[in-house]
C-alpha cells in the first residue's frame, strides 16, 4: 500500500533520486545550490502562478534556460509556473486539500511534504503560450516539448497511462530533471523514472 515501509532518501545529491509515496527526502530538507528559475510566469497575471520567489538547482536552472532559448527561436513561449517548493510550502498545500476536499484526493493530487519532487529542486511546472498550465495540452505546440524535452534532461514525471504506477495523477505539465543521458532513455524506452530505477537496482 502506498506510504508503507516509507525510507528517507540519503542520497540527496544524486539527480536520479526516487521521490514517490514510498521514498521521502529527510524533514526539513533543502537543496544545495539553488538559483533563480529562468522565465518565471507574472504573478496576478499568468494562471495559479506560484506566489513566492521561483528557485530550482542549478544544474536544472542552466537546463531549463537552454529549453526556453531553443523553444524561443521556435516562436514558443515556455514559462516555469512553480518549481522549488519547501517542505513547510508543501505541507500548507497537502494539509489545505486533505481538509478541504479529503486525503483521498490530496493524496491523488498533491504529494504529503518530504515526498514533492517539487521539494527538490529538480521539477518545474510549466504553461506555454500563453494557455494555462492545466490547459497546455491544449497549446499547439505542445507536441515540440514533448519531443525535445528530453534533449535538455527532462521527463514528464506522471504521464497518463501510468498513474497506478507512479501513484499520482496524470500531469501534463510537470517536468522532471533527470539529465539527458536518462531523459532520452526513458523516452524511449516509455517507462516512468520509477520503472527505469526499478530496472536498474534489478539489473
Amino acid at each position: 500500500p502506498y506510504f508503507s515501509n516509507v525510507t528517507t532518501i540519503e542520497d540527496t545529491k544524486n539527480m536520479l533520486m526516487l521521490i514517490n509515496k514510498f521514498h521521502k527526502l529527510p524533514d526539513g530538507y533543502v537543496p544545495d545550490s539553488l538559483v533563480l528559475t529562468p522565465s518565471v510566469c507574472e504573478i496576478g497575471v499568468d494562471y495559479s502562478c506560484q506566489s513566492e520567489t521561483q528557485y530550482v538547482v542549478k544544474e536544472v536552472a542552466a537546463a531549463f534556460e537552454k529549453m526556453v532559448t531553443a523553444a524561443e527561436k521556435e516562436g514558443i513561449q515556455l514559462k516555469s509556473i512553480a518549481s522549488y517548493r519547501s517542505y513547510a510550502y508543501q505541507k500548507n498545500l497537502y494539509d489545505y486539500y486533505a481538509n478541504t476536499q479529503g486525503e483521498e484526493y490530496a493524496d491523488a493530487y498533491y504529494a504529503r511534504p518530504g515526498q514533492s519532487e517539487h521539494n527538490s529542486g529538480l521539477a518545474i511546472d510549466v504553461m506555454m503560450d500563453g494557455y494555462p498550465f492545466n490547459e497546455i495540452e491544449e497549446a499547439p505546440n505542445y507536441p515540440w516539448l514533448l519531443e525535445h524535452m528530453s534533449d535538455y534532461g527532462f521527463i514528464l514525471r506522471y504521464p497518463k497511462e501510468k498513474v497506478a504506477i507512479t501513484g499520482y495523477a496524470y500531469e501534463s505539465w510537470h517536468l522532471r530533471y533527470v539529465g539527458i543521458e536518462t531523459a532520452k532513455d526513458i523516452q524511449a524506452s516509455g517507462l516512468t523514472l520509477d520503472e527505469y530505477i526499478a530496472r536498474k537496482v534489478k539489473d
